[in-house]
């Protein structure tokens, strides 16, 4: 896109995060899980499927909080309900990234009865 400035992006950890504005002046979702997109993901192309590593990371952030052992399955389940931004900062940083685990540790310390209802 031309004319992109500072308001349009930032750099984190090396990469290049785009901004709410430049999503708008955008004006659609790509799909690809933007942690700063407006359209809150919902038009996603692709259904994550998510992998081993996935789930090794988000076990260990819901033990941490619950002190509990979830199986692959409770995991996702807890995965499916969390909020659109924090799916997209695993999407966009990977999983075992502190960007991701650091959003869902706070998130699932917010939601445990939630989250407990998924893992019982």
């Amino acid at each position: 896109m031309k004319n992109s400035s500072s308001e349009d992006f930032y750099y984190e950890n090396g990469m290049m995060v785009m901004t709410e504005k430049f999503h708008l002046k955008r004006g659609y979702c790509c799909g690809s899980g933007c942690r700063h997109c407006p359209y809150k993901t919902k038009n996603m192309k692709v259904q994550i499927e998510l992998e081993q590593e996935d789930f090794n990371a988000m076990h260990d952030v819901i033990f941490e909080v619950l002190d509990t052992q979830p199986t692959d399955e409770q995991i996702q389940k807890i995965w499916n309900i969390l909020p659109d931004h924090i799916q997209g900062d695993a999407i966009q940083w990977g999983s075992s990234d502190s960007v991701f685990r650091d959003n869902m540790y706070v998130w699932v310390k917010e939601n445990k009865d939630l989250v407990m209802h998924q893992i019982n």
